[in-house]
């Protein structure tokens, strides 16, 4: 495979232990999965190619996959790390868009504008910050993602499993660079975008169901102000919890 300039990676499995296959859901307007619309709207971003990060054993996911011509990387299940890396060494990405397949609101044009700014900036790590749970991405440098830091037997183990921590937690080595997205937090905070349990697919539901599958951010908070109550129904789910990331703030806008 020829080397190119920025790859999206979306990190997807067939196993959760909160909502098992909910990558699989259908959703409203075609009936596409959970899955296949956070790949299309990250095709819409037209930043370069897009693959499903699987693991290696995921035998169903390897076949839903192949039965609709999404191409796909697999490699360990746990160490999402290695996955990664493999995934950089075979397309020879300079910038990778990470995403998860659980998050079938990513938006575009953020997702645009997150590789516009790395690629402009030179930092080693970008993300913008106020968006919704469930609608950004974050992007980094192939170079830093391959780095020593987080590869030794003395590392921590999250290091495997969360991608992007030993960037995050080395900010003397690597450039993290964080924007606000200027959009209101105060709405933004109170929108939960992303499918853990089953009230967040009931709202993806209801989402998909108003807004049709090509609404942005700008249709959300739209939906938002005439019908505050059906983002309600997932308030109260518990998001899981990381460990402390400690950010170099390089400006802010």
């Amino acid at each position: 495979m020829s080397s190119i300039e920025t790859v999206c990676l979306v990190q997807a499995r067939s196993s959760s232990s909160r909502l098992p296959g909910k990558v699989y859901q259908s959703l409203p307007e075609g009936g596409l999965t959970v899955l296949e619309h956070c790949i299309r709207r990250l095709e819409k971003a037209k930043v370069g190619p897009v693959y499903a990060l699987i693991p290696h054993d995921d035998s169903r996911m390897q076949t839903f996959l192949e039965q609709r011509s999404i191409s796909f990387i697999a490699g360990p299940l746990e160490d999402v790390r290695a996955r990664f890396s493999i995934a950089a060494g075979i397309t020879g990405a300079r910038w990778i868009v990470r995403a998860t397949a659980d998050n079938p609101c990513v938006d575009p044009e953020f997702v645009r504008k997150s590789v516009e700014t790395i690629r402009n900036t030179g930092a080693d790590l970008f993300a913008y910050t106020g968006l919704p749970l469930g609608a950004a991405v974050e992007v980094f440098a192939s170079s830093a993602l391959q780095s020593r830091h987080g590869t030794e037997a003395s590392d921590p183990a999250e290091y495997r499993e969360h991608v992007s921590l030993h960037i995050k937690h080395h900010p003397e080595v690597y450039d993290v660079l964080r924007v606000d997205s200027g959009l209101p937090y105060e709405i933004t905070s109170r929108m939960r975008l992303t499918v853990d349990e089953a009230r967040d697919m009931e709202l993806m539901q209801l989402i998909f169901g108003k807004l049709g599958p090509d609404f942005d951010l700008a249709d959300l908070l739209e939906l938002f102000g005439r019908e505050p109550e059906i983002f309600e129904i997932n308030a109260d789910v518990q998001q899981r919890r990381f460990p402390a990331h400690l950010f170099a703030h390089r400006y802010s806008a």
